[in-house]
């Protein structure tokens, strides 16, 4: 087994993966259009809590009715 691994050159790195070239910095206007893109995904996000928690609610509220509705008769 020792042969096989000198022989194939393991041991002088031959495995390592290459180096990769290091990507460009991005430009302030990228950095600014990422930045954007970023903050308008955070709003829809939040605008999605804000639609499913006023349908909870209304759910919630229309129960409450029922029950008291029930109590009452």
């Amino acid at each position: 087994m020792i042969e096989h691994v000198v022989k194939s050159g393991w041991l002088e790195g031959k495995l390592k993966r290459p180096e990769r070239p290091a990507k460009p910095e991005p430009t302030a206007e990228e950095q600014a259009a990422a930045k954007l893109r970023h903050l308008d995904d955070r709003i829809r996000r939040w605008d999605r809590k804000r639609r499913r928690a006023e349908t909870a609610l209304t759910k919630l509220n229309r129960q409450r009715r029922r029950l008291e509705r029930l109590k009452a008769a």
